[in-house]
């Protein structure tokens, strides 16, 4: 199975972000994201059992 970590911004950063997202879709047409404003803290990496 693939996994990724991620820290999710919330507040008035995450609100920044998302915001900034409409207006440049809004503008430009540009595709946005899915994913909730967020910094990667490991990369997408596959693991059988992560339960330990």
């Amino acid at each position: 199975m693939r996994y990724v970590i991620v820290s999710v911004v919330k507040g008035p950063a995450g609100n920044f972000n998302n915001n900034l997202r409409k207006e440049v879709f809004e503008k430009l047409g540009a595709k946005s994201s899915k994913l909730p404003a967020h910094f990667t803290i490991k990369a997408p990496f596959e693991a059988d059992d992560i339960s330990d």
